[in-house]
């Protein structure tokens, strides 16, 4: 019996990230305008209490409609 390989990450496609300094005025609103205009593509994950990071992911919403 063989097993299946393991996945790559080159196999997958490579993802846009996006670092938003909160010290900055005006950050929350601009990573906000982003977060829209990707929509089902990206999501936010907290890096500390000042930073956090967008990642867009190609075909984010085609995989939702599937």
């Amino acid at each position: 019996m063989h097993t299946p390989p393991h996945r790559s990450i080159q196999a997958s496609p490579p993802e846009t990230l996006a670092i938003f300094d909160f010290r900055v005025p005006g950050t929350g609103c601009r990573m906000r305008r982003e977060m829209y205009a990707w929509k089902h593509c990206a999501s936010i994950e907290r890096l500390d209490q000042h930073h956090a990071v967008l990642i867009v992911r190609p075909g984010g919403a085609r995989e939702l409609a599937c």
